[in-house]
């Protein structure tokens, strides 16, 4: 059971050990003056997370989101967010996206 302050909107296991949180956040987790900068609070639970419950936290910024036109670009953001995390099997997109 994961704490209070840990709560996640989406938590996936894969085989058991893999364990991913992907969490929205909306412009309250980020600076007012640099969007691209989360907040002390939001990156301690990230953080949390990681270190004690043994999650990868994949953060999906409702500014990023809010840019993808189409079902294709938001799959592929999805699916590069994933592979930046080491999630099995979105090796691929996350090495074509950075091409």
């Amino acid at each position: 059971m994961l704490c209070m302050l840990c709560r996640v909107p989406l938590g996936i296991r894969i085989n058991n050990h893999l364990r991913v949180a992907v969490e929205p956040a909306g412009a309250a987790a980020f600076a007012t003056n640099d969007p691209s900068q989360p907040l002390a609070a939001p990156r301690l639970r990230w953080r949390a997370l990681r270190v004690l419950y043994g999650w990868r936290a994949v953060v999906v910024p409702e500014h990023d989101w809010a840019r993808l036109d189409s079902a294709a670009a938001r799959q592929l953001y999805l699916a590069t967010k994933l592979g930046q995390a080491g999630v099995p099997g979105f090796e691929a997109e996350a090495g074509e996206a950075a091409a």
